[in-house]
């Protein structure tokens, strides 16, 4: 109780989440059973429900790998998958001693995929960005800025080694901020050339490079009707929705 307005004041409180306030069923302030107790302090008491959900077990799925088809752009690499495929097939003998068409067909996938994986390798994920595209100029001042912070960890004492971490790091910070701002202006450069000579391709192409693809939560890239007024989310919508399509297609081509 406050000793000027005779207010009683929460000393103690119950700090939950705003998430789990919904589990919080009831809360209250009790006294002593004495009727001589004249304390400040009061029991709280939170009645709260709690439900333990079971444990998810996560199984991983195994990756599926990915080749670097990029690297098909070179003719060399060409060449070389020629070759390895072809030397691949012909020294292995099982491919031809299947007469099922089916295990025939697994055993030419294998041996192809193995050859095509040691020449081109995986596709690594890369999330394409200022800094990777600077991770070159990028590295040596956070490496500076790195031993200088050692240095100053390992003798906080002395003044000078504190100086010299704080200055390096203000140089780092200028100097990334000053390769990110360039970045993002040469970015807006080529979107605006891609503006002004109307190459929308290259217009939306720059903008999914900056901004990532656009997931619509479906999937899958969704279709209109045949009328044209509702779009199909479906996976089963949008396939017959193309075989209606090509349909069609071939009427018109025949007649």
């Amino acid at each position: 109780m406050h000793p000027r307005s005779k207010h009683w004041h929460m000393i103690d409180y119950v700090i939950t989440r705003q998430a789990d306030a919904k589990d919080v069923k009831h809360t209250r302030v009790m006294r002593g059973a004495s009727a001589t107790n004249l304390s400040d302090h009061r029991l709280l008491r939170s009645k709260i429900s709690i439900s333990v959900k079971p444990r998810f077990r996560h199984f991983d799925k195994p990756r599926i790998k990915r080749l670097d088809v990029d690297k098909l752009r070179t003719l060399s690499v060409r060449e070389k998958l020629a070759c390895s495929i072809t030397s691949a097939l012909t020294s292995d003998l099982a491919v031809s001693q299947f007469s099922d068409i089916n295990t025939k067909w697994e055993c030419f996938h294998d041996v192809t995929f193995k050859a095509s994986l040691e020449v081109l390798g995986t596709k690594s994920k890369k999330n394409h960005d200022w800094f990777d595209d600077n991770d070159s100029e990028i590295r040596p001042p956070l490496n500076e800025m790195h031993v200088k912070h050692g240095i100053w960890l390992s003798n906080k004492q002395n003044r000078s080694n504190a100086h010299a971490y704080f200055e390096s790091r203000k140089s780092a910070r200028r100097k990334i901020n000053a390769m990110k701002n360039a970045w993002w202006q040469q970015r807006a450069t080529e979107l605006q050339l891609a503006v002004d000579s109307n190459n929308l391709r290259l217009f939306y192409a720059g903008l999914k490079q900056v901004f990532g693809p656009v997931s619509n939560g479906h999937g899958t890239t969704p279709l209109r009707s045949s009328e044209g007024s509702t779009l199909i989310y479906d996976r089963r919508g949008i396939l017959n929705r193309w075989a209606e399509h090509f349909f069609k297609c071939s009427i018109k081509i025949r007649q």
